[in-house]
């Protein structure tokens, strides 16, 4: 087998050539053909994935975390030639949320699974915004998980955690906004605090936001947060860590192959943990869109 891999040095916990380095053996011994790169920027994933000659190679191997695998897909799927290739992830991000719903934390262990060929085809969103678009793999997010993410940028002094910091400051700051959301063929309007469509279980640094999620159903499971107390919000905040807020009455919860979102005044959208636009936008699950080992 021939792999190429690409590995982010400054994801998470920087370690991602250490990762690679405790890795490689396992693969040697399987006599497997290995091109490594180290990726040098922002956009380097995406640079790769857009014009690589897959023709030379059987499988990727992305060393980093989430946004690793964001850029590396949306280049990969924005080929002129519509090549794709099977793509294994090896975690050094910080929340590695698709690799916690493939129970692969470990290194060692998506490695093995990568070399006993284990793969499952995975589905994709593609969100339009802004006149043009970007795929997902992860979550999409309005409201108070975009401005959730903008204040955990500025809180890196607190590691993994700061989401959790920012979470709580941005709840007691407690915005709302006037909004309608399409969700399949439903309509909602009113005032709502939260909107967020996921691919995987996870998000964050481990918190249960979609328990119900698949990253092969053909669907993104979407959660609607009302305009709420700070003090609801804070003990609904708790639950979600344990995935127990399903039932919430603030929470309107639907799975959909396709959503939308408008406001009276634009603000700013997230797709997979990075701010890339503003509102409107239009998303549509691209079941199997993707093939991943798991």
């Amino acid at each position: 087998m021939n792999y190429l891999f690409i590995i982010n040095p400054v994801s998470g916990t920087k370690k991602g050539e250490k990762i690679y380095r405790k890795v490689l053996p396992l693969f040697e011994k399987s006599n497997c053909n290995i091109i490594a790169v180290i990726s040098a920027y922002a956009g380097h994933f995406y640079e790769i994935a857009n014009s690589y000659n897959f023709n030379s190679i059987d499988s990727v191997v992305i060393i980093g975390g989430d946004g690793s695998m964001h850029e590396f897909v949306n280049g990969m799927l924005d080929r002129k030639d519509g090549k794709q290739i099977v793509i294994g992830l090896i975690p050094a991000g910080t929340g590695n949320s698709l690799v916690r719903d493939l129970d692969l934390l470990s290194p060692i262990s998506a490695a093995e699974k990568i070399l006993a060929d284990s793969r499952m085809e995975m589905d994709v969103a593609k969100v339009s915004y802004d006149a043009t678009h970007i795929y997902s793999i992860n979550v999409i997010g309005w409201g108070l998980p975009s401005t959730i993410n903008q204040k955990a940028e500025k809180l890196k002094r607190f590691g993994g955690q700061r989401y959790n910091v920012a979470s709580l400051l941005e709840i007691i700051r407690n915005p709302n906004w006037p909004v309608r959301i399409n969700v399949e063929d439903k309509v909602i309007e009113g005032d709502y605090s939260f909107f967020m469509a996921c691919n995987t279980i996870h998000t964050g640094n481990g918190m249960k936001m979609a328990p119900k999620a698949r990253l092969y159903d053909g669907l993104f499971d979407v959660l609607i947060l009302k305009q709420a107390s700070r003090l609801k919000l804070i003990g609904l905040f708790a639950k979600i860590f344990k995935g127990d807020h399903l039932n919430h009455p603030l929470v309107e919860y639907c799975p959909a192959r396709q959503f939308s979102v408008a406001e009276v005044h634009s603000s700013i959208l997230l797709v997979d943990g990075q701010i890339v636009g503003s509102t409107p936008f239009s998303a549509e699950v691209l079941k199997g869109a993707i093939e991943i080992y798991c």
